[in-house]
C-alpha cells in the first residue's frame, strides 16, 4: 500500500500549483509577447515614452505616454493587446487620453492605437518600434508627419504637463 503524502508535502504541492497558476500568464507573455515582457531583459514596448509633437495650429507640444499589456489579452479574441494613457500638454491645458490597440507581430515592429477622452477622440495613432528606446508615431487623423518618442520614466510621465 502506498504511503500517503505528509501534510508538509501536501502544502508544498498546493503552493506549487498556486505559484504556477499565478505565474503562467506572465510566462506566456514572455514567450508569445516578448515586446510586453522580455525574458532576456531587452527593452519592451511597454513602459513610459515622451517627446515633442507639432500640431497644426497648436505648435510644438509635449506628449507623454504609458503603455502596458493586459495579461488577459491572449485569452480574449478581440481584446486590445496594448493599453495605456497619453498626455498632450498644449497651451497650459493638458488633455489625457485613454489609448488601446494591437501590435502587428511578436516583435511589435508596428502597432496601431485608438484614443479617447471624455467628449473627444484622439483618432488613430500608428507606431513603429525597432526594439530599442525610441519609437516613431504618427497621428493618422489630426496631424501630418511622424515624431519620435523616447523612453521615459514614471516621473517624466507624471510631471509632463
Amino acid at each position: 500500500m502506498a504511503k500517503p503524502f505528509s501534510r508538509r508535502t501536501s502544502l508544498l504541492v498546493v503552493a506549487g500549483i498556486v505559484a504556477a497558476a499565478l505565474g503562467l500568464p506572465y510566462l506566456g507573455q514572455m514567450v508569445f509577447e516578448p515586446w510586453a515582457r522580455s525574458p532576456s531583459g531587452a527593452p519592451t514596448l511597454t513602459g513610459y515614452w515622451a517627446g515633442t509633437v507639432t500640431f497644426p495650429g497648436k505648435g510644438r507640444v509635449r506628449v507623454a505616454m504609458e503603455l502596458y499589456a493586459p495579461i488577459h489579452a491572449r485569452r480574449c479574441g478581440n481584446c486590445p493587446e496594448v493599453k495605456g494613457d497619453l498626455k498632450v500638454c498644449a497651451s497650459g491645458h493638458p488633455v489625457g487620453y485613454e489609448v488601446w490597440g494591437h501590435v502587428s507581430d511578436r516583435r511589435a515592429s508596428s502597432f496601431s492605437l485608438l484614443g479617447r477622452t471624455s467628449g473627444a477622440s484622439l483618432g488613430g495613432l500608428e507606431g513603429w518600434w525597432q526594439g530599442g528606446d525610441t519609437l516613431t508615431v504618427s497621428l493618422t487623423d489630426q496631424a501630418p508627419g511622424r515624431w519620435q518618442l523616447h523612453r521615459a520614466t514614471e516621473s517624466i510621465f507624471t510631471d509632463a504637463c
